[in-house]
């Protein structure tokens, strides 16, 4: 493991595509992918790729719909006793998430 400090948006965009451990002042601990850097945040699990506006309208009516199936087919007890694969402070590992450099005490990449 390898220290970034400073935790800057600068330092941290040598480290994009590659595994992170982030410490948060608030005590949580995240492990991901860090996808990117911008506007003041860590983007990291993001696999969006640039699709046009017809193909995202297509998608996103898609992706409800096969929701709705997931959502009906889940039963809560399940979810309360397994959270799932790889879950750290209520983030699955798969999940994107954003994350403020504010918040970010230390952040060490996995070389």
């Amino acid at each position: 493991m390898e220290r970034v400090f400073p935790v800057t948006e600068k330092s941290c965009a040598a480290y994009c595509g590659k595994p992170v451990f982030i410490y948060l002042y608030d005590g949580s601990e995240i492990y991901g992918v860090l996808s990117r850097v911008e506007n003041g945040h860590l983007i990291l699990n993001d696999k969006a790729a640039t699709v046009t506006s017809s193909q995202s309208k297509k998608r996103k009516s898609v992706a409800v719909k096969s929701r709705k199936k997931e959502e009906q087919a889940e039963t809560k007890a399940f979810h309360d006793v397994y959270p799932g694969p790889l879950s750290f402070g209520g983030f699955a590992y798969n999940e994107a998430l954003a994350l403020p450099l504010a918040s970010t005490a230390f952040l060490f990449a996995i070389v």
